[in-house]
């Protein structure tokens, strides 16, 4: 949303008195060099925004932070001790350190990304002409509209191929999205043109008919 409608949004938002919680990671990841919004926040000053360091750093951090007003923060912060201990000493000072880097790091990981997401969006047209989707301008992962309602079954077929992906009925909190799936680009180029040709086969297969796809193939690749 751009800052007109963020702030639309918010003043809707602060009249039915709800807290917004914003799912902000993506927010360093425009990978066109596209202008991002203000944070939530800047509208909404009651507006808790979440971050991750394995979303903008590196997928094996799996350290987050919140931004919330200081006086939810004795509450949070006891609702977070009630769950575990604490994450480990040694990936938070490795945070501390890419948080201070940031910039620098942040423009390493858009132009790895920005190449990444061209070579899979090129590999999909190509090789998958009859699927549909929006150029995406950040983040990590295209939305593919399938021309029929088969996620289920391709993702399925695919698996058997060698290639995890995410059908979209995973992602839908009461069903549904059958004719979707979505694809991240974080994986290196040739891996990515490596499952967009087993999932096109996948689809042909899935296409054909339930349980087609050859069994036990061994180099295994993630794109879910």
């Amino acid at each position: 949303m751009a800052d007109e409608q963020r702030a639309e949004y918010a003043a809707a938002l602060r009249s039915a008195r709800v807290t917004p919680v914003v799912d902000e990671a993506h927010q360093p990841l425009a990978l066109d060099g596209q202008e991002m919004p203000a944070p939530f926040a800047a509208h909404s000053p009651a507006a808790i925004s979440i971050g991750s360091a394995s979303k903008q750093f590196w997928g094996g951090l799996r350290l987050g932070w919140l931004r919330a007003p200081e006086p939810m923060m004795p509450a949070l912060l006891q609702a977070r001790m009630s769950l575990d201990l604490g994450a480990p000493l040694l990936e938070q000072l490795a945070l501390v350190h890419l948080i201070e880097n940031r910039h620098a790091v942040w423009a390493a990981n858009r132009e790895r990304l920005r190449r990444q997401r061209d070579v899979l969006l090129d590999a999909l047209e190509r090789e998958l002409p009859n699927w549909t989707f929006h150029r995406p301008t950040g983040g990590l992962a295209v939305w593919c509209r399938l021309p029929a309602p088969r996620a289920s079954a391709l993702v399925a077929d695919a698996e058997r191929l060698g290639v995890i992906a995410a059908a979209g009925r995973v992602f839908a909190v009461e069903g549904g999205l059958e004719q979707f799936v979505r694809l991240p680009w974080t994986r290196p180029t040739d891996e990515l043109e490596l499952a967009v040709t087993r999932l096109a086969q996948a689809w042909a297969q899935s296409s054909a008919g339930p349980g087609s796809a050859a069994r036990g193939n061994p180099d295994r690749l993630t794109v879910a």
